[in-house]
């Protein structure tokens, strides 16, 4: 790499280039970085009013609209790397996108009535016995971005205790007791059912319009609310009862939790590909996960073909190993394989 600029933004956020990665792909990488950097420095501005200002933190159109004219700069610099940030496909700006996975990470807090934003007050979490996590600082010596996240690797602890992940599968039983159920028959047209035991890689495929057969007595449904949205029921054919999943439950992805877990439950869990190099991670998805363990892959992993990409992500060695245990959690049928 013998861009200077490049170079010294690299080290400054404390990112190699990978051994097998050519130099647009690590550009990609330290720019994504960057600009979480330059999102979270601008959240500390202070506007220039002719008054006091009162209102804490600082606008989000403040922070769009000069972080977008820092990153329109480096992409004229490094054109090659346009493509990349293209978010034509969506309703977001690059800038936008990464200030909302800087907010769930918890980097940024909502402040001012939710329409202005803030740093977070500096906090450290121990994500294993060799990863600590910094939060609410720009940039520290010593520090490693992965993905939007501050990361620094420390000693081992050996007195580290890792958090309790529940098992998906646990998690759905424990769901099924607690649920409230009504006498209903799944009759309206339209309705589809999706099928735990179908070969998939993928979850999308396994919607079907026939009643498949039930687990634990039970089949996940849904109806067409809108043109873009559906209402997922659990159904019970024998008892012909069901039982509405709360909206609230999907905002938060909870319903890809239910395709997973029956999947998981059925015996035929849903497969992810892991290649393993000598320096990094690279996971490649086919399903989009639920919104807690998709934060994680958002804050601590690179988007691998564009900044909109959700089903592969490049990560730290040490960052998969924290990120693994929830993979596992959700009964996914982790497949690796070791590159070359």
């Amino acid at each position: 790499m013998e861009d200077k600029m490049l170079c010294a933004m690299a080290t400054d956020l404390g990112i190699t280039q990978y051994e097998i990665e050519d130099d647009v792909k690590h550009k990609y990488r330290v720019l994504y970085s960057a600009l979480a950097c330059w999102i979270k420095a601008a959240s500390m501005d202070c506007p220039i009013t002719g008054s006091i200002n009162t209102t804490p933190g600082i606008s989000r159109r403040h922070i769009n609209d000069k972080c977008s004219a820092v990153l329109a700069e480096m992409l004229k610099r490094y054109p090659n790397c346009t493509m990349w940030f293209d978010t034509d496909n969506t309703t977001e700006s690059p800038v936008t996108m990464l200030r909302s996975r800087l907010l769930r990470h918890g980097d940024l807090v909502n402040v001012g009535f939710s329409t202005n934003v803030a740093l977070a007050a500096s906090n450290q979490t121990k994500l294993t016995r060799n990863l600590v996590c910094i939060k609410g600082s720009v940039l520290q010596d010593g520090n490693t971005y992965s993905g939007v996240a501050n990361v620094v690797l420390t000693p081992h602890d050996k007195d580290f205790i890792p958090e309790t992940i529940p098992a998906v599968d646990k998690w759905f039983g424990q769901y099924i007791k607690s649920a409230w159920w009504q006498q209903s028959d799944l009759l309206d047209e339209g309705i589809q059912y999706f099928n735990p035991y179908k070969k998939s890689k993928n979850n999308h495929t396994c919607w079907q319009t026939v009643l498949p057969q039930m687990t634990v007595n039970i089949v996940l449904a849904r109806r067409i609310v809108n043109k873009n949205s559906y209402e997922y029921l659990l159904y019970k054919p024998i008892e012909h009862k069901i039982h509405r999943i709360d909206p609230v439950l999907q905002g938060f992805g909870e319903h890809r939790r239910f395709m997973i877990g029956l999947r998981a439950v059925s015996g035929n869990p849903v497969p992810i590909q892991v290649i393993c190099y000598s320096d990094h991670i690279t996971l490649k998805l086919r399903i989009h996960l639920p919104t807690r363990e998709n934060v994680l892959l958002e804050s601590y992993a690179w988007p691998h073909s564009s900044i909109t990409d959700r089903l592969e992500w490049d990560m730290l060695l040490p960052v998969w190993e924290y990120i693994m245990p929830y993979m596992a959690g959700l009964r996914l049928d982790i497949m690796e394989e070791t590159y070359g």
